[in-house]
């Protein structure tokens, strides 16, 4: 059969390529079972279960936010700079970027500490000291218990050398515009394992002067060229540099002139403009309507599928739910090509709500859970009974009460007390709605009382999910979104209900049998929640691809819209963010420790973004953007 082919791509490149490469053997009347399509971290997988080293419990995203929350709780006490900002929401997804990074770039406790030392700046050295009290507890807890995709990428560069699969292999790498130290360190090993590695890279290898400038559109990619190099030298292997000027893409001098020219100054007229498209619009709405209607147009008039067309946005959270309802009103199918947060599912809110309607059956807690769709009343039904407790202001133990609800309106003091017929009617129904509503949350109330560890706690969630019959809610959710063609949604209902497992199983993993108060539990299961992410595969085959900038798999879409060509917008402003801030990071690099420069280096590479976005679409490309009535709503300058 001969030797593998293997492809790495970013994580999120996979799946398109695995089917294009399906196609196009497909197409010639052949498989590919000696090509393997990979992204890092399946690449680790794939070879650990061959070699080794892929029996350890693995422990999530999710799963290390908990075990540092633990770990704060734990050290709260010896915190120095993060005292106070420990106790904060949201705090261990920061610490755990900061640690992933960390862990990335083969720093450990040891190297901050070393660092420390030639250190003056004393805030400096209190956060290095709180890095790495934190990263010693979670190396601890780690040890021979979990393993977490920093331990599987450093276990793959020590096991590619008995690798069978990778016998006189040939390795593409595609997509990437750098390599941090840890996977330099699985580069290596692959240099002195395979037969061949090709890697490409995008940039001018004509400007080579312009490209040691740290502010130069490609000078990332130029470095990364010079360490590739240095460490071929290191190991005395051959390298061949083949640049490659042939023009595979662009079919209109309007985009040929956009790569050519682009971020590039003096600006150069250009004598045609065949392919772009720059439309100006007066609000979001009307932005995202002239986008829509110019799919529609290309669909009809000129033969494009769906899938021939793409559109870009540099700020999801602005434009997604938007840009999503203006291609559904438009008819149009779309697949988001994103992580779709799962704090926002109704299941989410049920645990949140549920956990929070024990502190005294406040109404905005208890109609938050009902509200959700699992409980058995209609939303019908869950207004008329939310009307009545508005009405008469019931809370607290009144809705556990033995006694029914009486309570009704009288019009003056003469009004005889007996309801009516209709009155008791109505007050039968309200009463039965509370009932059948408190009933699954007293049960779990009690539960949860009687609970006092982590899995106690989760075993009473799991619990209340079961009586509310969850599953089959969101199954038949599914069913309905599939019949209704929102197939992405049907996908979302059916993983939450994993996901949400997973994240229960985890907690009990990391702190089953740890004591808490039921608090404590629901902050942690809130961090759990917010750190939940939905990654969806396209639920079709002929779809516009809704995506960002920075992570998409749209390359060589024949047509690509651009919203939110704005100043502010394009090219985004850099901010501090993170545990460390830019002078911090400047201070460790003269300690001597790689790290990303932060929002400096941020700015730098939002350029090459732009650049790479512009320069996705092999027909043509359209740009709208919103007219300059107020200041930050400017056009954004493509130089």
């Amino acid at each position: 059969m001969g030797s593998a082919l293997v492809l790495l791509l970013p994580e999120h490149a996979t799946y398109r390529a695995e089917r294009r490469l399906a196609a196009m053997m497909a197409g010639e009347g052949e498989g590919f079972v000696r090509s393997i399509v990979f992204g890092f971290k399946r690449f680790a997988r794939h070879v650990l279960q061959e070699t080794g080293g892929a029996a350890a419990k693995r422990i999530t995203k999710v799963g290390r936010r908990l075990l540092l929350k633990r770990i704060l709780a734990e050290e709260a006490e010896h915190m120095q700079a993060f005292a106070r900002a420990a106790k904060q929401r949201g705090f261990t997804e920061t610490l755990e970027d900061a640690m992933e990074e960390m862990r990335s770039y083969g720093i450990d406790q040891d190297a901050l500490l070393k660092a420390k030392s030639a250190l003056g700046d004393e805030y400096l050295c209190q956060k290095l000291d709180d890095l790495a009290l934190i990263y010693s507890r979670y190396r601890d807890k780690m040890a021979g218990r979990y393993n977490d995709t920093g331990d599987m990428l450093d276990a793959l560069a020590e096991k590619i050398p008995g690798a069978r699969l990778l016998e006189g292999a040939e390795v593409w790498i595609d997509g990437f515009s750098f390599f941090n130290p840890q996977e330099r360190k699985i580069l290596k090993a692959l240099f002195q394992k395979v037969e061949v590695v090709h890697i490409t890279l995008a940039f001018d290898l004509e400007n080579g002067a312009r490209n040691q400038n740290e502010g130069s559109l490609f000078y990332r990619q130029a470095q990364t060229l010079q360490q590739l190099k240095l460490m071929a030298q290191e190991l005395q292997i051959p390298v061949r540099v083949h640049e490659l000027k042939e023009n595979q893409r662009f079919r209109s001098k309007g985009l040929a002139a956009i790569e050519q020219g682009a971020f590039s100054f003096p600006l150069m007229v250009q004598q045609e403009a065949a392919g772009i498209a720059l439309v100006e619009a007066a609000t979001r709405r009307l932005e995202m309507e002239a986008a829509a209607a110019d799919i529609v147009r290309l669909c009809r008039e000129k033969g494009l599928r769906w899938r021939d067309i793409a559109v870009l946005t540099r700020d999801e959270a602005v434009y997604g739910d938007m840009l999503a309802l203006t291609l559904e009103d438009c008819g149009i199918p779309y697949f988001r090509d994103n992580k779709r947060a799962g704090v926002h599912h109704p299941l989410a809110e049920l645990l949140r709500s549920a956990f929070e309607v024990l502190r005294g059956w406040r109404y905005d807690a208890v109609f938050r859970a009902l509200k959700t769709g699992f409980f058995p009343q209609t939303r019908g039904e869950t207004d008329l009974l939310e009307n009545y407790v508005l009405e008469f202001g019931i809370r607290g133990s009144h809705w556990t009460m033995d006694e029914a609800w009486h309570w009704q309106r009288r019009r003056s003091l003469e009004e005889e007390e007996e309801a009516t017929e209709k009155g008791k009617a109505l007050l039968d129904k309200v009463d039965h709605y509370r009932r059948a509503a408190a009933e699954p949350l007293q049960g779990f109330a009690l539960a949860v009382k009687a609970a006092a560890t982590v899995r106690g706690y989760a075993e009473a969630a799991y619990q209340l999910l079961l009586e509310l019959q969850v599953p089959q809610t969101l199954e038949r959710w599914a069913d309905e979104a599939e019949r209704a063609g929102r197939l992405a949604e049907a996908r979302e209902h059916r993983q939450i209900w994993d996901d949400v497992i997973s994240l229960l199983e985890q907690m009990v993993e990391t702190s089953g049998d740890e004591k808490i108060k039921v608090r404590e539990f629901e902050d942690i299961l809130g961090d759990g929640l917010d750190a939940l992410q939905i990654s969806l595969i396209p639920p079709g085959l002929d779809y516009v691809t809704v995506a960002d900038f920075e992570q998409n798999s749209i390359g060589n879409a024949r047509a690509v819209y651009i919203l939110g060509a704005n100043e502010g917008i394009m090219p985004r402003r850099s901010h501090e963010k993170g545990l460390l801030s830019d002078a911090d990071r400047l201070h460790l690099k003269e300690a001597g420790l790689e790290l990303p420069q932060g929002s400096v280096e941020g700015s730098f590479n939002e350029r090459f973004l732009l650049y790479k976005g512009f320069t996705e679409a092999r027909d043509y490309s359209g740009f709208p953007m919103r007219l300059p009535i107020r200041k930050e709503m400017l056009s954004c300058r493509l130089r």
